[in-house]
């Protein structure tokens, strides 16, 4: 046994007395010991069937032990139970009415259906349409009507004229509508003519039609996406509903239930609302769709109806999450799928209802809405779609149809009773999809062009798709028929349509070489007749010629990303509106840009997350409206940010009132934290914000400068002092009574100026502040010629932070142009000092909906990050450091600004994507947290105050190396968005509330940090002539934690600087860190459309492999032992 893997898993195979010995050898963060036993299993199976059956192709073979096919064939899809098979849909219609005839049954706007009613309506259309109509079981009649309780009761009757019914969505495109009609020659179509004169007829029966209608005749033929360039109609009998919606073990509706139906008509997610409900006794509520998109009303729609159940599309769910929680209030139970659902989203709503059962549900159209379903206990990663339903197999099969073993990927195959009959007027398209079941007699399985694999606890997890089909907002879209209809047009004689992230959704993108001059308005607008609205793609882009592969096949990858040139709209739109304009106004002032319009994007302008702070507290103070930061990063015009703004709940900017006198005040979360680490060994050197540069001044002026700034802002006076009572408080001296002073000094007689410079800032730099007496600042101008001085101070964290910085430079530099000038100091008055804000936070703030959500992100165990390119760590955690500094050039950094305009993210959330890689390469842990500081300054009245508002928030993301890199950026987008989102509740609560387990030798729950320098206000004008120095990089002495990666953006490249803990790094070791950084970033900005673990492929380098022969050697060596 070995307590260090060097590689994920190593295989030594050794000769011992006529026997071959394996010994595996595998990193235990990544494998667990059962799933490295299957794997020694199957190697020996493996090699047996090699040696007996060399000419086998290597795909063919099966390494798989009987007990173990048994268990992935039989235990996992143990699913049989009595159902009534032998009864059809109208059958057990009937019987329902019998049992429950006065029950409310169906409910549309001010119309409510009894069973009875519904029953009597549905015979009496049933035999109009018999009447006039020659109809024979199994034909086809249209359904085209918007959604109204007329579309149940049509339904009900063409079933029971013994048809089936083809639901046409009113929305699509004529073109699309008669090809339907043709394609399954609808002998009738109910619209509303049909209803207008099925009203006017007087004498109809209302008994029961006597139609002879077997469970395996056809119930309905519902078209998908076709990758040929038309819709396919799949053919649905009628044992696959029943097989649906009674015995269901995922969910069992009942004479309790009252379901509001959100499916659209012609997608199958009606299947189960519409059936689970009218066959057992439950309530269906229908409503307009317009109701179904405006969440308010949607929600009083739920509360009005007692709705208790309902099925939500996953990109519906997560977006209803976000801005109308409290719509699942009455909810009991909530099924959703059609997409992978978001974890983080999910666990938000079980920590927001945590009786609120739900269920992800997965199947294709082709066997009957849902084949595997997921009662989901708690949130634990990604989540499964978990098991075969009642009556219904699954299996994972290679490409020859071969079982996959437990966690090998392999194409989703579906059997049982759900399974619909094919495709309509489509044999051959049958015939590939739906194959014989090898594995039991007389089955069949359809091969659903999904990728799965096995959990060891019988459930499925769903990787992703085989082919061109894709899910976009619950609908199931093959990218063919787009091209198809892109290229019926002779001026365009090559398409190609993707999926792209744009701007924070997937998008569906078209890719055109065109011959002539295309108007891509009108493009679009003719494709509006031949697509439904959910397959137009929202870019066209027009290239000279499609990027080829060696072999001749469109490379798909190297297709370049989308612009706003691409995009179909308007032309540039100035302000017009009051509103417009004083918005143009605020984003000028923020981006320092004179002609912006209402259709610019802010992020593509230069904006960034501190930015965008200080864009939501302008909002607030001059339109009395607070806007969550999602907001912003999804609607990034002024245009949108005007809609937001109108439609915002309007709220009073309230100054932040002036604190009463006291002698003391209370301090804040972070200063108290930052105290209780200075008194440790070195603890309160960790704290020092130095800074260095040299200035052509007036020495006399700018002292005088300082004062005044010192005078102006009291935190610079304040020290801090422990109570008999063990409470931590801030005193503020006043200031004739600081003592502070500037120390002036020649270096010019030095003859090595710059490195006497240097040795006095590294001498100043290990000093410690003295909380208790202060000052908690210093100052030295040290003279290096006539004119120039270097100008050095250092202040402690707890009175200051980064944005601090600024404003202290700024203020120093007004005091001193007044001076110079002989004028009038140019700065707003100060209505409020530091303690103001401390005794108002505390006072006021409100931590609603953050602490739960702390709480929840933290629940179960906290990983610790161990990189393996680390020394031992000490018992007691050292703050000695030093720093490393790179530099992304500016083609590295023009391509990354570029990745962050056409994806939707920010540069410090790109940057955070890469270091999480990076951490995964050197840990191959998949649960990272990393931390990084938050501004605080969500009120207006902050923005010019000096003083230690900066809170630490941890950003927890998971990594999958299977994973694509563009779809695990979206991950990590997100994750900031919502810390920042909640970043106003202090770090020390959170360890507070989530009881977290302190370990000396560790900083509290992170190790790394992430630090992006973008400076919320404008570069200020630094005088200096003729330096005397190159630029004065200060030397880190120390390091709050592990490493630290600060990222600097300055004019057209972005300075890295990591700060990391000597005791345990040496500079070698981050030297080769960094050099990791770099090669991942780039090949990021190369192409995102990779899995993750091909980034952290590229960084293996000769050495490592070298290495790796020295393992196996000493492993040789030893493996007597072992054996």
């Amino acid at each position: 046994k070995h307590s260090i893997s060097k590689f994920d898993m190593s295989f030594v195979f050794t000769e011992i007395e006529g026997q071959l010995a394996v010994h595996i050898d595998y990193n235990t963060d990544i494998y667990d010991p059962v799933f490295v036993e299957k794997i020694g299993i199957h190697l020996e199976a493996f090699m047996m069937k090699c040696i007996t059956n060399p000419t086998y192709a290597i795909e063919k073979i099966s390494y798989i032990s009987t007990e173990e096919k048994s268990q992935l064939l039989n235990d996992f899809n143990q699913t049989e139970i009595a159902y009534p098979k032998d009864q059809t849909v109208i059958d057990l219609f009937v019987e329902q009415v019998a049992k429950t005839p006065d029950a409310t049954a169906l409910m549309f706007e001010d119309v409510t259906y009894t069973y009875a009613a519904l029953d009597n309506a549905s015979s009496r259309l049933a035999n109009y349409v018999l009447k006039y109509h020659d109809l024979t079981t199994e034909d086809l009649v249209g359904i085209k009507l918007d959604n109204s309780e007329w579309q149940i009761i049509a339904i009900l009757a063409i079933l029971k004229a013994g048809c089936a019914y083809v639901p046409i969505d009113t929305s699509y495109p004529e073109q699309r509508i008669a090809y339907m009609e043709e394609d399954c020659k609808c002998k009738l179509t109910i619209d509303e003519d049909t209803l207008d004169d099925f009203n006017n007829e007087t004498e109809l029966s209302d008994t029961l039609p006597l139609v002879d209608t077997k469970p395996n005749h056809l119930a309905y033929v519902m078209y998908t996406s076709g990758s040929t360039g038309t819709p396919k109609g799949v053919m649905v009998e009628h044992k696959n509903i029943i097989r649906l919606v009674k015995s269901a073990n995922f969910y069992q509706l009942s004479t309790q239930d009252i379901l509001l139906s959100t499916g659209a008509f012609s997608f199958d997610a009606t299947t189960f609302e519409y059936w689970g409900t009218l066959l057992n006794g439950g309530c269906l509520v229908v409503c307009p769709k317009e109701t179904l998109l405006d969440s308010e009303v949607l929600s009083q729609e739920i509360k009005n109806r007692n709705v208790n159940i309902m099925w939500f599309t996953a990109g519906w769910l997560q977006m209803l999450v976000d801005t109308a929680l409290d719509l699942f209030a009455p909810l009991t139970t909530v099924l959703s799928g059609g997409d992978k659902l978001s974890p983080k989203h999910i666990a938000i709503l079980k920590e927001t209802y945590p009786e609120l059962t739900i269920i992800n549900g997965y199947g294709p159209t082709e066997n009957t809405t849902f084949s595997i379903t997921y009662e989901i206990p708690e949130v634990v990663g990604d989540i499964p779609i978990g098991y075969p339903i009642s009556n219904s197999t699954a299996y994972i099969l290679s490409d020859y149809l071969e079982v996959q073993p437990i966690g090998v990927i392999g194409e989703i195959c579906l059997g049982g009773d759900g399974l619909s009959r094919g495709y309509l007027n489509h044999p051959e398209l049958t015939a590939e999809k739906f194959v014989s079941d090898r594995f039991r007699e007389s089955g069949i399985l359809y091969k659903t062009g999904d990728l799965g694999r096995w959990l060891p606890d019988g459930t499925i997890e769903f990787m992703g798709r085989k082919d061109n089909q894709v899910k976009l907002r619950g609908y199931r879209i093959e990218l063919g028929e787009i091209e198809a209809a892109l290229l019926s047009y002779e001026e365009i004689p090559q398409a190609v349509v993707v999926i792209k992230e744009v701007n924070d959704t997937k998008e569906i993108v078209a890719y055109m070489v065109c011959e002539s001059l295309v108007d891509k308005e009108q493009l679009r607008a003719s494709l509006k007749t031949k697509l439904p609205d959910y397959m137009l793609p929202s870019y066209f882009v027009v290239l000279d010629e499609m990027p080829l592969t060696s072999n001749g096949k469109i490379a798909t990858k190297l297709l370049p990303e989308v612009t706003e040139k691409d995009i179909v709209r308007k032309k540039y739109i100035a302000p017009s509106t009051a509103l417009e304009i004083q918005l143009v106004e605020i984003w000028q002032h923020i981006l320092g840009i004179e002609t912006i319009g209402i259709t610019d994007d802010f992020f593509e302008l230069g904006g960034h997350s501190l930015k965008a702070s200080k864009l939501l507290s302008d909002y607030q103070k001059f339109c009395n409206v607070k806007i969550e930061m999602q907001k912003i990063f999804s609607h990034t015009t002024i245009e949108a940010h005007c809609k937001l703004i109108e439609n915002a709940q309007k709220v009073t900017y309230v100054a932040i009132p002036k604190t009463p006198i006291d002698t003391s005040y209370p301090v804040s979360n972070t200063q108290k934290k930052m105290w209780v680490a200075s008194q440790y060994d070195k603890g309160s050197i960790a704290y020092n914000i130095p800074a260095c540069l040299e200035l052509s001044i007036d020495a006399t002026h700018f002292k005088k400068a300082i004062d005044d700034v010192i005078r102006r802002h009291e935190i610079l006076r304040t020290v801090f002092k422990q109570e008999s009572n063990g409470d931590i408080r801030q005193y503020i001296v006043a200031p004739e009574a600081f003592e502070f002073e500037i120390k002036t000094l020649d270096y010019r007689k030095y003859e090595n100026i710059e490195a006497h410079v240097r040795a006095y800032v590294i001498n100043d730099l290990n000093k410690m502040f003295d909380l208790e007496n202060g000052p908690l600042l210093r100052g030295a101008l040290l003279q290096v010629s006539a004119t120039n001085y270097v100008f050095y101070f250092n202040m402690h964290h707890i009175i200051s932070d980064g944005w601090s910085i600024e404003v202290l430079t700024k203020d120093v530099l007004a005091y001193y142009e007044a001076y110079q000038k002989n004028t009038e100091v140019r700065l707003e008055q100060l209505n409020i000092q530091y303690k103001d804000y401390v005794s108002w936070y505390q006072n006021s703030k409100t931590t609603t909906g953050h602490k739960e959500y702390w709480k929840q992100h933290f629940s179960g165990e906290i990983p610790k990050m161990n990189l393996s390119i680390s020394d031992e760590r000490p018992a007691i955690k050292t703050f000695d450091g030093n720093s490393f500094s790179g530099e992304i050039s500016k083609e590295i950094f023009d391509k990354l600004k570029h990745k962050t305009e056409t994806s939707g993210t920010s540069l410090y959330m790109s940057l955070m994507g890469v270091v999480n890689v990076l951490l995964y390469r050197y840990s191959y842990q998949n649960d990272i947290i990393i931390g990084s500081p938050f501004a605080g300054r969500d009120h207006p009245d902050l923005k010019d105050q000096i003083g230690c508002f900066i809170n630490t928030i941890p950003i927890r993301s998971f990594v999958d190396e299977n994973k694509i890199y563009d779809d695990f950026l979206e991950e990590v987008k997100q994750a900031v968005l919502e810390a920042q989102y909640h970043g106003s509740y202090p770090f020390d609560a959170i360890l507070e509330d989530i009881k977290y387990s302190r370990d000396l030798s560790r900083s509290p729950l992170f190790d790394i940090m992430v630090v992006m320098i973008q400076n919320a206000n404008k570069e200020h004008h630094v005088p200096l002539e003729n330096p005397v120095l190159s630029n004065i990089k200060l030397p880190s002495s120390n390091s709050k934690v592990d490493i630290t990666f600060f990222f600097k953006e300055l004019d057209d490249k972005i300075l890295c600087r990591l700060v990391y803990n000597t005791t345990i790094y040496s500079e070698t070791v981050i030297e080769k860190l960094f050099e990791s950084f770099m090669t991942i970033l780039e090949k990021t900005l190369d192409d995102t459309s990779l899995p993750i673990k091909e980034y952290v492929n590229s960084t293996i380098d000769k050495t490592e492999r070298i290495e790796y022969n020295s393992f196996i050697e000493e492993l040789s060596n030893s493996i007597s032992e072992d054996f």
